[in-house]
């Protein structure tokens, strides 16, 4: 709660410097290198102060960021109806986390249970990142369109999107720097 206490005013303030999908993918990413690299070797108490205050510095970025995320995504007038979308199905798997966590260490050893912990904050690191992927790529078409002249799709439209999202220019897009990115670090 300490690193939580110390990392969630440096990620908000990042988050409006550096982007908030970019933060995120980060903050996530950090905390899966965090466990695979300080917590899985660690043998000793001081080691493992080192990795709580480190983790969690950015295991809160989640809470510090799912509220502006998901605004950027579906827009400000389904932001109450997604934001319970997104709540609701964390009940059942933050009741029973902390069981199947025990039971993993009881049955594959404490090994297995920090390896996995390291590799699904690694996949929700992915997971944002192809995110970011697909928000890049509407933000072009709605940029090529402001261009063409044509009029913008209103928020809550289904949009097309003439080429497939998941590119390799809007996985590797500079974080700062282009139209876009500038669009996306607002």
């Amino acid at each position: 709660n300490l690193g939580l206490a110390l990392g969630r005013p440096p990620i908000g303030y990042w988050s409006d410097t550096l982007g908030r999908i970019n933060v995120a993918i980060l903050s996530t990413a950090l905390c899966g290198i965090f466990c695979l690299s300080i917590w899985v070797p660690a043998k000793s108490y001081a080691v493992m102060i080192v990795f709580a205050l480190a983790s969690g510095t950015v295991t809160g970025t989640f809470w510090a960021t799912v509220v502006p995320v998901t605004a950027d995504v579906v827009g400000m007038q389904r932001l109450p109806l997604a934001f319970g979308m997104i709540c609701l199905p964390l009940v059942l798997p933050t009741t029973f986390a902390e069981g199947i966590a025990l039971q993993l260490v009881a049955t594959s050893g404490y090994l297995t249970t920090q390896v996995f912990v390291g590799c699904m904050y690694l996949l929700g690191a992915i997971s944002v990142w192809g995110l970011r992927s697909w928000k890049i790529r509407e933000l072009d078409e709605d940029v090529q369109r402001e261009r063409e002249g044509s009029s913008s799709i209103p928020v809550g439209s289904h949009r097309t999107h003439e080429r497939f999202w998941l590119t390799a220019r809007g996985l590797l897009s500079s974080w700062g720097g282009g139209l876009t990115d500038d669009i996306i670090d607002t």
